[in-house]
């Protein structure tokens, strides 16, 4: 398992408006501690790593949402996989990979 420490979570914030501020409401915490976490002055305490794992969605549940793309998915002929995949990356504006 990863260490779920500030830099791990540097590496999943997105920098969008607010972002912060809902993380520390997902942890019970202040903004102050988010912010003392992220420039390494406080750890991550053990019973906040289950909140952080799933306020970036990385906690292993899976969202109804994503329970309806996958059957979707599943349900698309193999061979237009990589089409779909193209079509989404680039509704998100990102290259090919």
């Amino acid at each position: 398992m990863e260490m779920v420490d500030a830099e791990w979570i540097k590496a999943r914030l997105t920098g969008k408006h607010g972002e912060q501020q809902r993380l520390a409401d997902a942890l019970g915490i202040s903004p102050d501690k988010v912010n003392k976490i992220l420039s390494g002055a406080r750890r991550v305490q053990p019973a906040e790593i289950p909140r952080v794992l799933s306020f970036f969605g990385e906690d292993g549940a899976v969202t109804d949402e994503e329970k309806q793309l996958l059957a979707i998915w599943r349900r698309i002929p193999q061979w237009k996989h990589e089409a779909v995949a193209a079509a989404l990356r680039l509704a998100l504006d990102e290259p090919d990979v």
